[in-house]
């Protein structure tokens, strides 16, 4: 809440240049995982600035959108990470995705709820209702459900862009006005979906 749009726009812009150009000097091979590391780039730590420099870009006019789909990314995701990789394999797997656990779906859900909602409350600054509570516990929900998806598309890109399309659409839509234009809203939902 404390910074203008610009110079959101410029630290994530300076974060993804420090990941694309230095990180690398001084992070090696040591800090990638996986198949990254023998190739010596990771996608991901490119890809996660580049995601809130988009959110910032795209969502200009709702920082809480911009803070609770950031929230999305680096709680709900890395905690997923985390915790599926740490009880995972005590838990059963998600039957969509067997390379996934409801651990790591839980933890997504819980630790990536509480940032939407402590994120959302601090940069909107005003109390969050029940039903505001409500839709965004929902909107945590679906992302970690698409989080957890085989899609083949990196995290860094569908949990903060998804998550802060879903809040947009839940937070600003007007559902009685929407339901009043039902043949109107169900001529196009098809196309929107």
């Amino acid at each position: 809440p404390y910074l203008t749009w610009w110079q959101a726009c410029l630290l994530a812009a300076m974060a993804l240049l420090h990941n694309l150009f230095v990180l690398p000097l001084y992070g090696g091979r040591k800090i990638f995982r996986g198949a990254a590391a023998e190739r010596g780039l990771d996608v991901g730590i490119v890809l996660y600035p580049a995601s809130v420099l988009a959110l910032t870009v795209l969502f200009a006019r709702h920082p809480p959108v911009i803070a609770a789909a950031w929230g999305l990314l680096a709680f709900g995701d890395g905690m997923a990470t985390i915790i599926g990789l740490w009880l995972g394999r005590h838990t059963s797997r998600l039957p969509w995705n067997r390379d996934k656990s409801w651990a790591g779906w839980i933890g997504f859900f819980v630790f990536g709820g509480i940032a939407v909602l402590g994120l959302w409350r601090w940069t909107a600054g005003v109390p969050l209702d029940g039903e505001l509570v409500a839709k965004l516990l929902i909107v945590t929900a679906v992302v970690a459900l698409l989080e957890s998806l085989p899609l083949g598309v990196d995290d860094n890109i569908v949990v903060p862009l998804a998550g802060a399309g879903l809040l947009l659409a839940a937070t600003t839509l007007d559902v009685d006005a929407l339901l009043a234009g039902k043949p109107l809203f169900l001529a196009r939902l098809p196309w929107a979906l």
